[in-house]
């Protein structure tokens, strides 16, 4: 079974000035940097809470050293990646689903593979045992003083939200536990349990053709969007980014976007080095992530 969100990978242009900006603005850890010869890439691996982590992939030379599943991607998140508690089971579940893998190195058999389908979004999925990142894990929880808490949900910028729907709750034997439409962000949003039900893919339509989202949509096409990742105090976190001159967004400044349960903060991703992130604190003590609804726990 997929059990969980354990990551993403941030393609970059300098992987030294990105991994500092992580840590000085959401308080990443970094725990490795090496040379990454499958996907061509200098691969910086950072510690963001909860064993869950940000990849961060710059080319050796130029886009060319990357394997082609990667090259025709942006600057920005390329790559979910998800854990398993069965390998092999996984792997026969995304192909029994028709999803087959892009490739499987040969030194990764039996621990990791990567899919990329269009009935999927495009989006490009990485495959683990649970366990393949160990050590690190232990780096990352000594004496941190982190902003995050963890990566709780990503967001899939989708052209056919009901047929995406029906796409991801299927390879994932999952459902919508909430579905809602905001007027602040313009999008008809679903929200779909991950394995465990301690991470979430969140499937997002924009309801207009003026919206950044939609924007974003006829750019870039389908695809990963947004990183969410809970906090344990906005407001503490809302002043030390003013403080830094972060160019972001409060959910407590608009008029539309409250009484939700949790409050939020978005960083722009021209500011994030190419990635859209969402800072969001939970308000209420009887719901342990209120976006996914009221009764999905």
């Amino acid at each position: 079974m997929i059990e969980r969100i354990s990551g993403l990978s941030l393609l970059v242009e300098d992987s030294v000035a990105s991994r500092r900006l992580f840590e000085s603005t959401l308080g990443f850890k970094t725990l490795v940097t090496n040379q990454n010869t499958f996907l061509g890439s200098r691969e910086t691996l950072m510690y963001s809470g909860n064993s869950t982590y940000l990849r961060l992939l710059e080319p050796v030379h130029d886009k060319t050293t990357l394997p082609c599943f990667v090259q025709s991607t942006n600057p920005g998140p390329c790559i979910i990646s998800f854990d398993t508690d069965d390998y092999k089971e996984a792997l026969d579940r995304f192909t029994s689903c028709g999803i087959h893998p892009v490739d499987v190195p040969d030194e990764s058999v039996g621990s990791f593979a990567l899919f990329k389908h269009e009935d999927l979004n495009n989006v490009l999925m990485e495959v683990r045992q649970s366990g393949c990142i160990g050590p690190e894990t232990k780096a990352g929880e000594s004496g941190r003083t982190m902003r995050t808490i963890g990566l709780r949900q990503v967001a899939i910028l989708v052209n056919d939200i009901e047929s995406a729907i029906a796409k991801w709750s299927a390879l994932f034997q999952t459902e919508v536990t909430n579905r809602f439409e905001t007027s602040f962000t313009d999008l008809d949003i679903a929200i779909l349990p991950v394995g465990d039900r301690s991470t979430f893919i969140e499937l997002a339509h924009p309801k207009s053709v003026d919206s950044s989202a939609a924007k974003f949509l006829r750019r870039h096409g389908s695809g990963i969007y947004l990183a969410i990742y809970e906090i344990r105090d906005s407001l503490a976190v809302d002043a030390l980014l003013l403080n830094e001159g972060v160019d972001f967004t409060t959910s407590r400044k608009t008029t539309n976007y409250t009484d939700m349960g949790f409050n939020s903060i978005w960083i722009h991703p021209k500011f994030m080095h190419g990635m859209f992130v969402q800072l969001s604190e939970v308000l209420t003590a009887n719901n342990p992530w209120p976006p996914a609804g009221g009764n999905w726990f």
